[in-house]
């Protein structure tokens, strides 16, 4: 039994860094594009939210960790952060459109909440899990469990706003670590 368990232990941990690893080079091929999973383009436009605090729209984007069920576990639900999750789609004009808004807020968050996306439409048992309903949609998780969510695209300071109504203070700059 204890050999079984730690083959369990071994295979979780090994999983979660090969989908840690996979989800870093799509934030960075998300960063280099401005659109979620690294396609599409116009990722140097901040369409929503205040331009001079993320003139670029790519600021903290690599920040973003793009994640889906098998790193679920590892990322959220055992987090001792808060964790902000994006459902969202590859097809999406308003969630391209959060891309620099969810940057700025890991950007100024570190130390603070980590935010995932979780593509809705490749990761249905999750999405249907949490009930979302369209997209872009937003979880907020708090010790492994959902705390509170909204959906629709969303400036900098509304999603500052709501997190902070759940008592999550997103800094006006990133906390030194």
């Amino acid at each position: 039994m204890k050999e079984m368990f730690a083959g369990f232990l071994i295979a979780l941990v090994v999983g979660s860094l090969w989908n840690q690893f996979q989800g870093l080079d799509s934030g960075v091929a998300s960063a280099a594009s401005g659109t979620p999973g690294g396609t599409g383009g116009g990722g140097m436009q901040n369409p929503i939210g205040n331009a001079a605090l993320n003139p670029q729209g790519q600021l903290g984007q690599e920040l973003v960790v793009d994640i889906d069920e098998g790193s679920f576990q590892g990322y959220v639900l055992d987090s001792r952060e808060p964790v902000l999750i994006e459902f969202y789609t590859d097809n999406c004009p308003h969630c391209v459109k959060m891309a620099p808004v969810l940057g700025q807020l890991a950007y100024n968050g570190q130390g603070v909440f980590r935010i995932c996306k979780i593509n809705a439409a490749k990761s249905t048992a999750l999405a249907e899990r949490y009930e979302i309903k369209g997209v872009p949609a937003f979880a907020l998780f708090v010790d492994g469990h959902k705390m509170d969510s909204t959906s629709g695209a969303r400036s900098f300071t509304e999603m500052r706003s709501w997190l902070s109504q759940n008592q999550i203070t997103v800094p006006d700059s990133p906390t030194s670590m």
